[in-house]
């Protein structure tokens, strides 16, 4: 046993994959060491990398400078996640003068970095957070229905009901 905090020298063996493990700031290089005292100081950190995986790890050898062979192990990593703003392509429709248009989901390409997406004619939503579409404004000319009734906005709707929503 060694009480000279340095002298306990963990190696990284496998890094995370979602993430980066900095030493006094600095991304460690493949096979890269810190110590028992750079932990106790606050000099490891991890950065996550912002996509959408909340479990991280990585795997190191720990010596203590005596003549052992090292003990191996892994560091288990936790991400609380953070709802990001979700992205939409518009496009734009034509259609004849007095007709009609039905909304679909290929008309409006939606994703939600948080795992739901939506386009090409296809969605895929968590059942527990749907993702909501919300008119703040109603266009100059013509009138936009929800399932044949006049929209007044403020209004929102589940995106996966856009196909009530006609113009």
């Amino acid at each position: 046993d060694t009480t000279d905090k340095t002298q306990l020298i963990y190696t990284v063996t496998n890094r995370p994959n979602d993430g980066t493990l900095l030493l006094n700031g600095v991304a460690l290089a493949p096979n890269g060491f810190f110590t028992q005292d750079d932990i106790e100081n606050n000099r490891v950190s991890y950065v996550h990398n912002g996509n959408e995986f909340f479990r991280d790890s990585f795997t190191f050898s720990l010596t203590d400078g005596g003549n052992f062979a090292p003990v191996v192990g892994t560091f288990n990593i936790e991400i609380d996640p953070v709802n990001d703003r979700p992205d939409i392509d518009q496009s734009s429709h034509r259609m004849s003068e007095g007709g009609t248009v039905t909304f679909t989901t290929g008309m409006l390409n939606v994703s939600d970095e948080d795992g739901r997406a939506a386009g090409g004619g296809e969605i895929f939503l968590a059942a527990d957070s749907p993702l909501e579409i919300r008119i703040d404004s109603l266009p100059p000319a013509g009138t936009l229905e929800y399932n044949g009734t006049p929209v007044v906005a403020p209004f929102t709707f589940e995106f996966s009901n856009l196909g009530l929503l006609t113009y």
